[in-house]
């Protein structure tokens, strides 16, 4: 399994995100039928860091994990419970998680169609290896 997958597996096995957004939590992007509220993940950046032996064993990857909903309250309770599911330090099958840090964030409401979402953004920077 890679990292990416296992994230969105602590996500959909945390028992506060699954009762806010279910089993909509994606990549890149969400499906234009997907119930909300949702969390969209996107990679920010992802170093690589090394030294002359080689890469380093862990790196840092800054993850936009997006929590979308139809109210600002929901959106902020989902955004509360990622952040919960994915800062502690974990195993999860063959990846392993440091303690992952907040590292930004920010709102907004965009309009589709004709529904307005809310959207609360938390950076967070993902120890992994």
């Amino acid at each position: 399994m890679s990292w990416e997958a296992a994230v969105v597996s602590r996500l959909l096995l945390d028992s506060a995100v699954n009762s806010l957004a279910g089993q909509n939590v994606e990549w890149d992007e969400f499906a234009p039928d997907t119930v909300l509220p949702a969390i969209v993940l996107n990679i920010i950046s992802d170093p690589r860091p090394q030294n002359y032996d080689g890469f380093d064993a862990f790196r840092g990857t800054r993850v936009q994990v997006n929590s979308l909903a139809k109210t600002k309250a929901e959106a902020v309770q989902l955004r509360n419970a990622a952040i919960a599911a994915l800062a502690p330090a974990a195993v999860h099958d063959d990846t392993e998680f440091l303690r992952s840090f907040v590292d930004g964030g920010g709102s907004d409401a965009v309009r589709v169609r004709t529904e307005r979402i809310i959207r609360e953004r938390a950076d967070l920077i993902i120890w992994h290896n």
